[in-house]
């Protein structure tokens, strides 16, 4: 796939991607390191409050980033981005689930400010493997336009 421009990205356009399987190991880990809230790090503790231990909602953001960067868009041009408008995890993500991404672009505009570069609204949904959403966010990056000004 050659380069992804600003100029490249249509609203409406949809895209799901992912098999990323999460680990007991690596719950235990962010949670200790990032986040250690008992149900993240502590298996008798997350037994008894959810059933199993589940990943810290950042883990879950950061798998599902990690999904977007590696497929979805590999091969854009981005100059960092503004953002996110809301991050809500809606499931939990325990150790054995394997994640994947959909994402819808709402909307794009072109920055009076920053001619070389459009700003994109982008719905991203972190789906398990049954298909139930547990995270739903809307990000907003900036993609790098070919030529400044340009349409």
């Amino acid at each position: 796939m050659s380069q992804l421009y600003f100029e490249d990205i249509e609203e409406g356009l949809s895209r799901e991607a992912g098999a990323y399987e999460v680990t007991r190991e690596e719950i235990i880990e962010f949670g200790e390191r990032f986040d250690p809230q008992p149900y993240h790090v502590d298996e008798e503790v997350a037994n008894e409050l959810f059933g199993g231990l589940i990943a810290s909602a950042l883990h879950t953001v950061s798998i599902c980033q990690r999904i977007v960067a590696d497929t979805l868009f590999r091969d854009a041009v981005t100059k960092m981005g503004a953002g996110f408008e809301a991050i809500q995890c809606t499931a939990p993500v325990y150790a054995g689930d394997t994640l994947s991404v959909r994402m819808e672009v709402l909307e794009k505009r072109s920055l009076e400010s920053y001619p070389d570069r459009g700003l994109v609204r982008i719905q991203y949904t972190g789906l398990n493997q049954d298909g139930e959403e547990v995270l739903s966010t809307v990000a907003l990056p900036f993609f790098e336009r070919r030529q400044a000004g340009e349409a």
